[in-house]
């Protein structure tokens, strides 16, 4: 546990997502994620680690029925610039910053 809180500090952000080589479950979503210059480009929910109200702010935002797909709730948030820019505001902490990470721990 302290190796991966160790890495998760390093990294300066306030969400991190892992990722994966495929965009699913819609891949019309492709072209809207950014370039990537090593490691996987595309969100995976399996995988993610936060600060609770961070979470909690996202996970809030779930208007859905429970058998929805949460990794494309969660790829929407990660690509919708203007809910970064609104949780920067609410937040005093300073803005969320989701982050897709191949592995944190190499």
């Amino acid at each position: 546990p302290e190796e991966l809180l160790s890495k998760f500090s390093d990294l300066g952000h306030r969400v991190v997502f892992s990722a994966e080589g495929f965009c699913w479950p819609d891949q019309r979503l492709a072209t809207k994620y950014p370039e990537v210059h090593s490691g996987k480009r595309y969100l995976n929910s399996g995988g993610f680690m936060g600060f609770a109200p961070d979470l909690s702010a996202i996970i809030q935002q779930w208007k859905f029925k429970d058998n929805d797909d949460d990794q494309l709730f969660y790829t929407r948030i990660y690509l919708d610039q203007n809910q970064r820019v609104s949780w920067s505001k609410h937040f005093q902490t300073g803005s969320i910053r989701l982050t897709s990470n191949q592995n944190m721990l190499e």
